[in-house]
């Protein structure tokens, strides 16, 4: 099975390399701007909530790239 991210063509890094990285991209990114709008929009909610939520989906979007990156 191809990786989902992999060595970028131009710049430093890694970047998503198929269709599934890109998925993971953009459902990490709707998942803290969900988290962020929450905060600014219902303020009966606790602070901390929406920010673990965005602390969560970063380490778990860290950890799908571990995964899903081919290793030489």
């Amino acid at each position: 099975m191809a990786p989902w991210f992999g060595p970028k063509n131009v710049g430093y890094g890694i970047g998503p390399s198929s269709w599934q990285g890109w998925l993971t991209c953009a459902l990490a990114a709707a998942i803290a701007v969900g988290a962020a709008l929450v905060m600014t929009r219902v303020p009966e909610m606790p602070r901390w909530i929406p920010l673990c939520v965005m602390a969560l989906d970063l380490v778990a979007f860290i950890g799908i790239i571990a995964l899903k990156t081919e290793s030489d």
